[in-house]
């Protein structure tokens, strides 16, 4: 079975298929919420999930450092490993340097979640199918066994492409674990580069606090032009363990929420616990939150089908069967 990861939705597609006795081929589809256990591999095409980093990320000085430091080893023909927290960054690090090389540059990702062997098959057949000139980023590598951490690498090592290995923890710990073999660490680098978690780059809080909402008044057609001090206190204290994903979710519902031209605290904390747009229930179906007033679960209602329609306002509106200035009034809270 094939498995797609689709980061914007949280959803996971599995497509198997069926051989049937009068030779037919078919495929049979499953869709599932990524909080579910997923055994084997899955591969990622993560641009979708990029676009909701402003491309200011890359530029700050912490990321900056890491991708240069990245791009100087793929130049050389050497693999790279990047190590960090969750929600550190590690995709938007590899879209990043894949743009370094060329805007257009194809990245892959392979996340592997199992050392079994039809997970090592699969990953063995992806590796095989990845084009020249592309960004293979793997993830979960350290869950095979030595053995074929090493066929892996052999295999690896005849591949065209540039390849990215990413985990939690640095590469030298997990060979001191034993789940890391010490050959594949020496052709892999022992010089690998750290993402710093959020509460070791204090300076660029606010830098990124005002990129996202940047990002999140086009989002939601809001014009917030500041946050207030003691919305501010309230960031600042945040232990942020999700790290740059908490902060852009955390955002992206201080955003939404905010009724002025300033967010306060009332809106950093609604923040905790909410999820930035409605989850999907069974089938695919939008849940919303029905204790809430008739006009926000409408405001929630009309989100929806903007995520859906890309934030195209005209095939909204049409779809909603209203106009786009009741689209917008309606948005805002005028209403």
């Amino acid at each position: 079975p094939l498995t797609v990861y689709e980061p914007v939705q949280r959803m996971i597609l599995v497509a198997r298929l069926l051989n049937l006795e009068d030779g037919a081929d078919l495929y049979l589809l499953t869709l599932n919420s990524s909080d579910e256990h997923a055994a084997g591999v899955r591969i990622i095409y993560p641009y979708r999930d990029l676009e909701s980093f402003p491309s200011l990320l890359q530029a700050t000085g912490t990321m900056d450092q890491a991708l240069r430091k990245a791009k100087k080893k793929l130049e050389q023909g050497s693999p790279v490993a990047v190590y960090g927290e969750q929600g550190t960054g590690r995709r938007i690090f590899a879209g990043a340097l894949a743009s370094l090389f060329d805007k257009d540059m194809r990245l892959t990702e392979i996340e592997v979640r199992s050392g079994e062997e039809a997970a090592f098959r699969r990953t063995c057949h992806l590796i095989s199918k990845t084009k020249p000139d592309s960004l293979l980023h793997i993830r979960g590598f350290q869950h095979f066994s030595p053995a074929r951490q090493r066929k892996l690498a052999d295999l690896l090592k005849t591949g065209k492409f540039k390849l990215l290995f990413s985990f939690d923890e640095h590469p030298k710990q997990l060979k001191g674990e034993s789940r890391v073999d010490a050959r594949v660490l020496e052709w892999m680098g022992t010089d690998a580069v750290r993402l710093l978690p959020l509460l070791e780059r204090p300076e660029e809080l606010e830098e990124l606090v005002r990129a996202f909402l940047s990002l999140f008044n086009e989002k939601y057609g809001k014009q917030i032009v500041g946050i207030r001090p003691d919305a501010w206190k309230l960031l600042r204290e945040k232990a942020w363990k999700g790290n740059l994903i908490e902060l852009r979710d955390t955002m992206d519902v201080s955003v939404r929420e905010a009724e002025g031209e300033y967010i306060g605290p009332n809106d950093v904390e609604l923040s905790a616990g909410r999820a930035p747009y409605p989850p999907a229930g069974a089938a695919g179906m939008p849940v919303f939150d029905l204790n809430q007033s008739l006009e926000q679960i409408e405001r929630d209602v009309i989100r929806y089908v903007l995520e859906e329609e890309d934030m195209n306002q005209s095939k909204a509106a049409k779809r909603l069967k209203i106009n786009r200035a009741t689209l917008w009034r309606k948005l805002k809270g005028n209403e």
